[in-house]
């Protein structure tokens, strides 16, 4: 009897809980367009996405962070000095990719032909190199 009753009063709190929805648990559409919730969810969904991609946040305003500040430099009209200066962190970043390209283009091809699977062909290459 007393199990009886403790099962309709179980019954009744759940059906009241699912009549009333907590504020956690509501989707954007059941909630009010100005209700600080959906803001909250909002901001934490960006925040989240923002950690998640921050390399291509960063790289996509440096990009152009960097076209501004170039616009801007150019109106001062600088000193052939100058542009050597601001362009030599460039030239150093062209080298060095000059440098690591060369090595992985002969490591390739020589990679390439070691698994070729007729030996004819490694001989032919290497006669070449």
């Amino acid at each position: 009897m007393e199990e009886e009753k403790e099962e309709e009063e179980n019954n009744e709190s759940t059906a009241m809980n699912a009549a009333t929805p907590d504020k956690k648990h509501l989707t954007q559409r059941e909630c009010h367009p100005c209700c600080q919730c959906c803001r909250r969810h909002l901001f934490e969904r960006l925040r989240r996405w923002l950690r998640a991609n921050l390399l291509l946040v960063l790289t996509v305003a440096g990009v152009f962070l960097g076209a501004i500040l170039g616009f801007v430099l150019r109106l001062f009209d600088p000193t052939d000095d100058v542009i050597m200066l601001v362009s030599f962190p460039g030239d150093l970043l062209m080298r060095m990719l000059k440098m690591v390209i060369l090595p992985l283009i002969i490591s390739s091809l020589i990679a390439g032909e070691s698994t070729s699977p007729f030996p004819s062909h490694q001989c032919r290459l290497s006669q070449r190199l």
